[in-house]
């Protein structure tokens, strides 16, 4: 176990690295992978401590990487998270939910398997920014109440088929 290391950046390196346990840095606040093309899954083992200090996670350019962490829930520290451009990572934030500490969520070029609404966003009470792309996602959103009252900032991209933002999705937020 790496004990003292609080930030680890992988970028455009560990070319031959398949899997990367997450449990095995035990103090770790922020890690960023970006360009390790061989990643295909990061994971917490089950026997594994709490990872209670991982405020930062950021994942992008991984082309190989196909599963997140399960029990993203248990990540209770984390504030931010951006997953971008992972075309073989299938996307699904409700299995096992997400962490409600999370204060802003960015999700760019990523295949989203299950439908937002069943993401659980409402639960997310600190989610300050919102950060995503696609038609579908967009819609979904516009239509129900699925976003947190807490959330100030929302950016919609690559967004080709919205005719309107108006709709009950937007209406209850206060900010």
């Amino acid at each position: 176990n790496y004990t003292s290391l609080v930030s680890l950046v992988l970028k455009s390196s560990c070319d031959t690295l398949a899997s990367f346990p997450l449990n095995c840095f035990t103090t770790l606040q922020r890690l960023t992978i970006d360009n390790c093309r061989s990643l295909e899954s990061i994971f917490i083992s089950e026997t594994s401590s709490s990872l209670s200090t991982l405020q930062s996670l950021s994942v992008g350019g991984c082309e190989a990487l196909t599963s997140l962490p399960q029990g993203m829930d248990t990540l209770t520290a984390l504030e931010y998270i951006r997953l971008f451009n992972l075309p073989k990572l299938e996307l699904s934030f409700c299995d096992g939910g997400l962490p409600p500490s999370l204060q802003y969520i960015l999700v760019d070029f990523v295949r989203i398997t299950k439908p937002v609404t069943e993401w659980g966003l409402q639960r997310l009470t600190a989610l300050l920014g919102l950060s995503i792309e696609g038609d579908d996602i967009v819609n979904e959103l516009l239509k129900e109440r699925m976003l947190p009252i807490s959330l100030v900032g929302l950016t919609i991209k690559r967004d080709s088929k919205t005719k309107s933002l108006e709709g009950n999705g937007l209406r209850h937020l206060s900010s």
